[in-house]
């Protein structure tokens, strides 16, 4: 019995010296190639989540900064009826169906000091509608500088209130003043889907 006893003490002492056999170890880096792989995937897969919601985020925030810059220099709209030099302007345009209208105002809001003329207008750009700002300073000779503030835009509207109602055109030249409030309607492209802005604008200067 004894003798029994010491073989397998022996067996086992001479087992723990040999190790981890071929199959053991084959089978060990398998299944940690496995776990590897796994997590990989899921770190993958939650970059590329984490990616598309902060371009979604830049976008729409880059969206919401047009109408917020757009609100301030309306706000801002300086008119008088005498000299001919400011004007407030909506131009009511149909493409394909996509109402696109352009804005033309003075103001003296935004960026800068004086009294700018500034116009909002979509243009087809390498196949794409671009809404493109110009800007020009009234009182000084120097060129327009025109930019481009949002990529993908399929509707850009705007609809004029005064007390008689809701128009989509508008001329000083004819009204001799300013509309009392506008809503401006912003439609742009979204990772694919059509996305709606609103921003509802009161002028506040009145100089007549």
């Amino acid at each position: 019995m004894a003798m029994k006893s010491n073989r397998n003490v022996a067996y086992m002492k001479k087992r723990d010296c040999q190790g981890f056999t071929l199959l053991e170890i084959l089978i060990s880096i398998s299944l940690f190639s496995f776990i590897l792989t796994a997590l990989y995937s899921v770190l993958s897969m939650s970059d590329k989540a984490i990616s598309g919601n902060d371009d979604y985020m830049l976008r729409l925030q880059a969206a919401r900064e047009v109408l917020n810059t757009m609100r301030m220099e309306i706000e801002s709209t300086f008119y008088k009826p005498a000299g001919n030099i400011t004007r407030f302007k909506v131009i009511d345009r149909d493409e394909y169906g996509l109402q696109r209208s352009s804005l033309h105002f003075t103001t003296i809001g935004g960026p800068g000091a004086g009294l700018r003329d500034v116009s909002y207008f979509i243009e087809n750009d390498s196949g794409k509608a671009v809404l493109k700002k110009k800007i020009s300073r009234v009182f000084l000779d120097s060129e327009p500088v025109e930019v481009d503030v949002l990529e993908e835009v399929e509707e850009f509207s705007i609809d004029m209130l005064k007390k008689a109602g809701s128009v989509k055109t508008w001329d000083t030249k004819l009204t001799n003043e300013i509309p009392d409030s506008l809503k401006i309607t912003l439609t742009f492209l979204l990772k694919g889907k059509s996305l709606t802005l609103y921003e509802s604008v009161f002028p506040k200067i009145d100089d007549r």
